[in-house]
């Protein structure tokens, strides 16, 4: 027979506060607001999806989109960026922004795209759980 989870006592219970309670019960403590993610702290993933030809496609064209990449990066809107390995088939460039049209608008400059060397591609908004700028932190809940 499972066991019924543990009830949650981090708010205030009717009728006692803290002069009623010894310190450093929960009973008590209201627990600090989440921060609620603001566009400017999304994250959106461009994915580039290729055939099995991508890396000898892409190489004449790579120095321009290295170019891309790296003022994109130097101005703060694109935070990692590679090819998926074995195979390399397409990438993985992900973005920081307020919307998706930041990652939009670099696919549509970018030569990989232009030149057709990337058969397909869109963008999707992640949403982080975990680490350092995690848009929904889930720790300590």
């Amino acid at each position: 027979m499972a066991s019924a989870a543990p009830q949650r006592r981090d708010l205030q219970v009717q009728g006692r506060g803290p002069a009623d309670l010894p310190p450093g019960s929960v009973e008590w403590q209201i627990p600090p607001a989440k921060p609620r993610p603001s566009l400017a702290s999304m994250y959106y993933l461009l994915f580039y999806e290729a055939d099995a030809q991508y890396a000898e496609k892409r190489a004449p064209h790579r120095p321009l989109h290295l170019e891309l990449v790296r003022a994109a990066h130097a101005r703060g809107e694109l935070v990692q960026a590679g090819a998926y390995a074995d195979p390399v088939d397409g990438s993985v460039l992900v973005f920081k922004g307020d919307s998706p049209e930041v990652a939009i608008a670099f696919a549509k400059q970018d030569p990989f795209v232009t030149e057709g060397i990337v058969r397909r591609w869109y963008v999707r908004q992640w949403t982080t759980v975990v680490g350092p700028d995690a848009t929904v932190p889930t720790i300590g809940v």
